[in-house]
């Protein structure tokens, strides 16, 4: 696949969802496809029989392989699905004028980009649901042990929060994937359709296992400027 040159044609939307990477393509036929990421561990990852690949979605899966062509994601593995079958209609908009005789014989539904979009979400629920697909799954933390970063520390009760530059000691990953009940209006939260992905951390100057809990971009940043502009907005929300 080669990305053309013309605006409304090749990777349309290259989106994140859930931690997966989402393509939206628009080939030089008029055809929508959609791509989803595979994590590697997976049990889909680097799978080529598409008769294995247990995912609902239009036409089912046709595509199971790489995207050399989409930059930054040459070794990640896809898979993926189109809108060219019987039924489907060809967008003119990605055709030249010799080819718009086709969409006479096709007819049928035409496939935007958002609904592209919005089956390629469906098709990383399943991935991400245990139920359908996962042996196990593999995290990349934004930090690891032994890794420095800048906390807005607080050095003692009622104290003016500072910057400090703390080593990280331990890592946790907490990853929530439940369909509850089916009703995002449920009145209790447990029984909701909840997905989450958070990571927290403990230092090696403050406690691990028992001392002070590190979210990022709560109470842990990057450099130490994001963490002066964070206790800024602190002192400021308790002068109010």
């Amino acid at each position: 696949m080669k990305n053309s040159k013309n605006n409304n044609r090749g990777f349309e939307q290259v989106f994140e969802y859930m931690g997966l990477t989402c393509v939206v393509w628009f080939n030089d036929t008029g055809f929508r496809c959609g791509y989803v990421s595979i994590p590697e561990g997976h049990k889909f990852y680097g799978k080529t029989d598409d008769e294995n690949i247990d995912v609902v979605c239009h036409g089912g899966i046709t595509f199971s392989s790489r995207l050399t062509s989409l930059a930054g994601h040459e070794k990640d593995w896809f898979i993926g699905f189109d809108c060219g079958h019987y039924g489907d209609g060809i967008d003119p908009s990605n055709l030249s004028d010799t080819r718009k005789d086709l969409m006479a014989i096709m007819g049928g539904h035409i496939w935007t980009s958002k609904e592209v979009a919005n089956e390629c979400k469906k098709i990383a629920d399943q991935v991400l649901d245990q139920k359908h697909t996962c042996q196990y799954l593999t995290f990349t933390p934004s930090f690891t042990t032994g890794d420095t970063f800048w906390a807005m520390y607080f050095p003692g009760h009622g104290k003016t929060p500072v910057p400090d530059e703390l080593t990280v000691g331990q890592v946790r990953v907490c990853y929530t994937n439940s369909k509850g009940r089916g009703n995002p209006d449920e009145m209790f939260d447990n029984f909701k359709p909840q997905h989450s992905y958070e990571e927290t951390y403990m230092c090696d100057e403050t406690g691990v296992g028992s001392g002070q809990v590190y979210t990022l971009g709560k109470n842990m940043f990057a450099t130490r400027e994001l963490a002066e502009e964070a206790i800024a907005k602190y002192i400021e929300k308790e002068n109010e």
